[in-house]
């Protein structure tokens, strides 16, 4: 060995030896542990290296009917073909009532859950949620993970939250699929769906600096309440795959609960809820952005804007609302002086369409219409007024002309296809209007305006 070499080694050695992960798998067949808590508290109990990522690797797919507590940094990934399951029983360390798989971090770090199902167990069901994750200057990352109710043979009654499932037979969780909460936490959530549980698909709570980003793929329906109970500085960001918040039986899909610093929904397709799509209120003291998105045959509203604290500005972009029973648009209600608005609100490259009601703006600043359509003509026309409400609406280059809107079901390529000529060139720089869809060239007067 030369003299350069040694030089090397001895620096190497200096900086010390890069930190590896360190895995440990879990099979009821083969493996280091057959129970998922057993390798949990072998971490937790003798971390061979805390320099060390910390990593769990489910290989087989079996049910793991157990009680589980993370109170360490570690990643539990599934890695076999199929996603193992979790049957989630009360977790033996608990961060507030009676929930399932419990991660509660008391000092900083980071818990990934990756390509796992989580149910509620027949054995011993939580009476809350079934995931429950709380921590203080951490990071939570949750990919290809599915939350729903187990069909009474341990199995998921759905398998992709697409459609409304029966839950004859069928064991349900106390309240929300998910709860996550924290002190300067941030969660980011991929290809994550909550579908078909007793209460809201996730509760975002509320505490000081925390951060919810949900991303492409991200599916909450069905449920028994609110798809999304959003607080905090919340996200949804969907440019590729977008957001589905679908048949969700509360009064919302969405509804921004309050304490926010940021409210971006930018990619979501909002559809088929019971009662309104998305309800912007309680505390609205933050700037609300909804762009790339169809909010669409809902019960009532479209979407809602009420409560005096809505003063921070709200931008619309790039959206199709239409074929909600209720307004496309819902701002305060003239007759509660309490509900005023104050927010300056802005459409743009946008349609606006019934055949619900009119749109009711009766906040006490003008509401900006330009480069959009408010649609008086065709099946999905809004009555012949534009604007029941007490407020202004201020319109610039808006085309009334009906869309012909074209749909199929979820799932499929197709749902509410824009096939009208008219639209070609309305959108702001005479580009085409989309409505939160995509222009096709190679197809005559086509525009995608759902795809998942």
């Amino acid at each position: 060995m030369n003299r350069k070499t040694l030089s090397v080694l001895a620096v190497a050695l200096a900086l010390g030896a890069p930190a590896f992960a360190q895995t440990r798998t879990v099979s009821k067949t083969s493996g280091d542990f057959n129970t998922l808590a057993a390798a949990v508290a072998f971490f937790t109990s003798s971390d061979p290296d805390t320099n060390a990522p910390n990593i769990i690797q489910i290989t087989d797919s079996s049910v793991y009917d157990e009680a589980i507590s993370v109170t360490i940094p570690v990643t539990i990934e599934g890695v076999a073909a199929t996603r193992p399951i979790i049957a989630c029983q009360p977790a033996p360390v608990q961060a507030d009532a009676n929930d399932g798989l419990v991660v509660s971090l008391g000092s900083p770090g980071s818990v990934t859950l990756r390509n796992l199902i989580l149910i509620p167990s027949k054995t011993s069901t939580p009476s809350d949620d079934v995931l429950r994750m709380v921590g203080a200057d951490s990071t939570f990352t949750l990919e290809n993970i599915l939350i729903t109710a187990n069909n009474g043979s341990d199995a998921p009654v759905t398998s992709d939250g697409l459609s409304d499932p029966s839950l004859v037979g069928a064991t349900v969780v106390g309240d929300d699929g998910a709860h996550f909460t924290g002190v300067n936490a941030v969660y980011n959530l991929t290809n994550f769906v909550a579908s078909a549980v007793t209460g809201d698909g996730i509760v975002c709570g509320g505490s000081a600096g925390i951060v919810f980003n949900i991303n492409d793929g991200c599916i909450f329906s069905y449920n028994g309440r609110l798809g999304i109970q959003a607080h905090g500085a919340f996200t949804i960001n969907a440019p590729t795959n977008r957001v589905l918040v679908l048949g969700n039986k509360g009064f919302a899909g969405i509804w921004f609960a309050g304490g926010h610093t940021v409210r971006i929904v930018n990619g979501a397709n909002v559809v088929d809820n019971v009662v309104d799509g998305i309800e912007h209120n309680n505390d609205g003291g933050a700037p609300f952005s909804l762009s790339n998105a169809i909010i669409a045959g809902n019960g009532d509203d479209g979407l809602m804007i009420n409560n005096t604290s809505v003063n921070q500005p709200i931008s619309i972009s790039n959206v199709t609302i239409a074929d909600n029973a209720g307004s496309p648009i819902e701002v305060a209600d003239a007759a509660s002086p309490l509900l005023t608005v104050t927010a300056a609100i802005t459409v743009s490259d946008s349609i606006i369409a019934g055949p619900g009601l009119e749109l009711n703006h009766s906040g006490a600043t003008a509401m900006t219409i330009s480069n959009s359509a408010i649609v008086t003509a065709g099946p999905n026309a809004l009555p012949s007024a534009n604007n029941i409400g007490t407020g202004t609406i201020n319109t610039a280059s808006i085309i009334n002309a009906d869309p012909i809107f074209t749909s199929t079901t979820y799932g499929t390529s197709l749902f509410y296809n824009v096939t009208s000529g008219a639209y070609a060139s309305a959108g702001t720089g005479s580009t085409a209007l989309a409505g939160g869809g995509t222009y096709n060239s190679t197809a005559v007067d086509s525009w995608s305006l759902y795809k998942y």
